[in-house]
């Protein structure tokens, strides 16, 4: 009795197997002749797989491709393509965890990790839902009671990422394609928020205060709660009405606010 054929399913798993994992059942499947045998025809669905996962990273971390030169990024690129299976049929959101990896396997340079943090922010940046800006007119008819209780609404692309080394000097210097300065600690860890303005990422560095601003926002928290935790936190004689009211009218002009609830 002669074996049933085999399901279009069946074949389709038998050759990601083979493809992503080297498994060598599929061969067996491959009709002989032509040019090449079978497993060197395979090999070349093999290694454009590959080779097409470490596109899709140089794509989204152009700056780190930069900063480490195509061989040495393609190097790290393709052992990272070896150990992470994409998990969604979309290629945008394959490499998401590019840049822990980096931070566990390259930790001599750990530059390299925070600018392919900063590449891919940027791109998620780009890439995130649109939403209108909150405009002033919005805020003009708050009483003292409404602002107690307002809660805002970041844009859908706010990050925060927290740097430790001159990684934004190293960024713009290749944005400008000039030589990078070498990486160097900084004396202090620095935050540093990532948004969309219009159709336009944008990043910024920021003081300890409005990081903490920005976080409690992004929590969820009312103004006014994240106003009384600023007082708290905030060094003695710091006006914080008129710090808070500051950065309200430069995140507006940001068009950080999106919605006020």
């Amino acid at each position: 009795m002669s074996a049933a054929p085999p399901t279009l399913a069946g074949l389709q798993a038998a050759f990601a197997a083979a493809v992503i994992d080297g498994d060598a059942g599929f061969l067996g499947c491959i009709e002989p002749g032509g040019a090449l045998p079978p497993a060197a025809r395979l090999q070349v669905y093999a290694d454009a797989y590959r080779a097409r996962l470490a596109d899709t990273l140089a794509d989204t971390h152009g700056h780190t491709e930069r900063y480490l030169g195509e061989d040495g990024f393609r190097e790290l690129a393709l052992a990272y393509v070896g150990s992470c299976v994409p998990g969604h049929y979309s290629l945008r959101w394959y490499g998401a965890g590019f840049p822990g990896w980096l931070a566990t396997n390259c930790p001599d340079d750990p530059e390299v990790a925070e600018l392919a943090r900063l590449d891919a922010a940027l791109r998620s940046a780009f890439d995130s839902a649109d939403a209108a800006p909150l405009q002033p007119g919005d805020l003009a008819g708050l009483g003292a009671e409404d602002w107690e209780r307002a809660v805002f609404v970041l844009h859908p692309a706010f990050q925060l990422l927290e740097l430790r080394h001159n990684t934004v000097a190293i960024w713009q210097a290749l944005e400008m394609s000039e030589p990078p300065p070498q990486p160097a600690a900084l004396p202090r860890p620095v935050d540093l928020l990532v948004w969309r303005r219009g159709w336009q990422p944008h990043f910024r560095s920021l003081v300890p205060e409005e990081a903490r601003m920005l976080a409690a926002l992004h929590a969820g928290l009312a103004f006014g709660r994240v106003c009384e935790e600023l007082a708290r936190s905030a060094a003695p004689g710091t006006e914080v009405a008129v710090l808070a009211g500051a950065w309200l009218r430069r995140w507006l002009a940001e068009e950080l606010l999106v919605a006020l609830r």
